[in-house]
């Protein structure tokens, strides 16, 4: 039996904007594409099923989670990798993140996001029921930090 730490030590990076064998060109009648942003942590990215109009998220757009920028706290590519996922989510009747609920009004989370760190960088507290959640004030905190050193 293979440890779980030699099975991520064999996760490699894409080398382009598709889906590989067996799920990509040959695999299901079906197109995927990878949209790749570098906003929670370098070489983070989404997938964008377009017939399903189903986006992929993955460490992003999270109704429990705060934004966490990685990299290290690189809250400007955090806000370019909303703006490189906002057509999708504009375009999108289905959102699946890592953390939190499926949702059919992606535009709402995106939108929340935004409006949490625009506030932020403005300056200003932002009452965001996130915080509530296990480590949501801690990330608050960090995230306010981000915003006041930029």
């Amino acid at each position: 039996m293979q440890a779980v730490g030699d099975t991520f030590a064999q996760v490699a990076p894409l080398t382009g904007d598709q889906i590989p064998e067996p799920f990509g060109p040959d695999g299901p009648d079906e197109n995927v594409e990878v949209i790749v942003h570098d906003g929670h942590c370098p070489g983070h990215g989404a997938l964008w099923f377009p017939e399903r109009e189903l986006l992929l998220a993955g460490d992003m757009l999270s109704d429990f989670e705060l934004p966490l920028p990685f990299g290290p706290d690189d809250l400007p590519a955090y806000l370019d990798g909303l703006e490189k996922l906002a057509p999708y989510v504009e375009r999108a009747r289905y959102l699946i993140t890592g953390h939190g609920s499926p949702t059919d009004r992606p535009l709402e989370r995106l939108n929340a996001d935004r409006r949490l760190l625009d506030e932020l960088l403005a300056g200003r507290d932002v009452d965001d029921p996130r915080r509530a959640a296990p480590g949501g004030e801690e990330t608050y905190q960090k995230l306010r930090a981000m915003a006041e050193a930029l």
